[in-house]
């Protein structure tokens, strides 16, 4: 099982590539082979946002220093 905040980031994966629910859920059963992203582990996870970065999502790089820290 993947974390809240993976959980997270692939709504926003999903968001960014407006991609509706249903398309959502037919690429979790193909890539990670799972029905929700409660059940995916972290190969899963993996495959996952890789696909989503095939398709166009640019995920920040969180181990960038930012601005003010």
């Amino acid at each position: 099982m993947i974390s809240p905040p993976k959980r997270a980031g692939l709504r926003v994966a999903k968001g960014k590539l407006r991609m509706h629910d249903e398309t959502c859920r037919q690429i979790l059963v193909r890539i990670a082979r799972v029905t929700t992203c409660t059940d995916l582990d972290r190969d899963g996870f993996q495959s996952l946002m890789g696909f989503f970065e095939y398709l166009g999502f640019q995920p920040i790089d969180t181990s960038a220093p930012r601005p003010g820290r």
